[in-house]
């Protein structure tokens, strides 16, 4: 039987490859868009993103992850489950040893949020892991209905040349 020799990962392989499908994603998203474009009625005008709107983009995807993820860890805690781990996009946090403590996290598979809380022992397990996966959705939707809310008490803005 042939052994499997581990292989060590390259870091820029890794950077290299995240860069590689980001560009890709990018391209397929702006040939659907452009493709969508058709069926928009003229009239209609979405020229409404500004420099500034691209650059608060990544900020908001980080806040709703993160608050997805809190939800997770509300609706854990609220079973008395322990706090672990918290990611949300690079940032993290960790308890170790000596307490909770703030991590940098650039892996690609956590980029995308991370909860995880202990639960009690002694104590039912369905009920404790049914409120921690139910959290994040629900803390989704409570964002998302406040977003709807606000939405419409401030007033449109037009794009400039629009």
């Amino acid at each position: 039987m042939a052994r499997s020799v581990p292989t060590k990962n390259n870091p820029w392989r890794q950077v290299l490859t995240g860069l590689l499908l980001a560009v890709a994603g990018g391209a397929f998203g702006f040939l659907v868009a452009k493709a969508g474009m058709a069926y928009v009625p003229s009239s209609l005008s979405l020229k409404a993103l500004s420099g500034w709107d691209l650059l608060a983009l990544p900020v908001i995807v980080v806040f709703v992850l993160a608050f997805h993820e809190a939800g997770h860890l509300a609706g854990g805690m609220s079973r008395g489950m322990r706090f672990l781990l918290f990611i949300a996009g690079p940032f993290g946090w960790v308890r170790g040893k000596d307490g909770v403590r703030f991590r940098w996290f650039f892996n690609l598979g956590t980029l995308g949020g991370v909860a995880a809380a202990l639960p009690v022992a002694g104590k039912p397990l369905k009920p404790q892991l049914t409120r921690l996966v139910v959290g994040g959705p629900l803390a989704s939707l409570v964002l998302a209905a406040l977003a709807l809310g606000c939405s419409g008490r401030f007033p449109a803005v037009s794009a400039p040349g629009a």
